[in-house]
């Protein structure tokens, strides 16, 4: 028969203990078992683990939090640039005339930039041209190796046929039909400005 009692254990200081005796196989041999009773130990001892795991989906969590939500690889941003400067492109491609429609230029795609050749040129500006150094008008490119700035606007070479030297130059679309290309001799200084038209379609 087995009785609970209580005793005390010198290692827990006032931890009551729940004590069972009872007759085992022998005469009058005793076994003595102790049990602690310390609910709050025995809660410290469950809840530990628990404690460690929590902690530790807590990090993961801020970690993934921390990282920027819109970060991407490098390549993916380069071809995400290069999608950009694509469809920006697309929009110059055609046909282009001067304001007297003395000169009408190309801008297409050539290799990873724009340029812009002369498909179309009258007597006049021919000869202008080849009094300036440049003996073939049609088939120069007035515009080359043109790419897309962050704000929006194209830069690249312009070449001057009446003079034959090129600039520093930039385009601008300004709407669907119109740009303006501009040349600079040093930086903004000594700047010269042309609108150029689209060309439309014949039907």
């Amino acid at each position: 028969m087995v009785s609970p009692q209580r005793c005390a254990n010198p290692r827990v200081s006032g931890a009551p203990l729940l004590v069972s005796t009872g007759s085992v196989a022998g005469p009058t041999i005793g076994r003595v078992r102790c049990r602690s009773v310390d609910a709050g130990q025995d809660e410290q001892d469950m809840l530990t683990p628990f404690v460690a795991r929590m902690a530790m989906l807590t990090v993961s969590a801020m970690a993934l939090a921390m990282s920027p939500v819109g970060a991407q690889p490098a390549a993916a941003q380069r071809v995400g640039a290069q999608k950009v400067a694509a469809q920006g492109a697309a929009g110059l491609q055609g046909i282009w005339r001067n304001g007297s429609d003395s000169v009408r230029i190309k801008l297409a795609p050539c290799g990873s930039s724009l340029c812009g050749t002369v498909v179309e040129a009258s007597a006049k500006a021919k000869a202008d041209a080849a009094a300036g150094g440049t003996a073939r008008l049609v088939g120069t490119q007035l515009f080359h190796g043109f790419r897309r700035g962050e704000d929006g606007l194209w830069y690249g070479r312009v070449y001057v046929p009446d003079i034959a030297q090129e600039f520093d130059g930039t385009i601008d679309q300004v709407d669907r039909d119109t740009i303006v290309g501009k040349g600079c001799l040093l930086a903004n200084f000594g700047c010269k400005s042309q609108t150029w038209r689209r060309v439309s379609a014949k039907r």
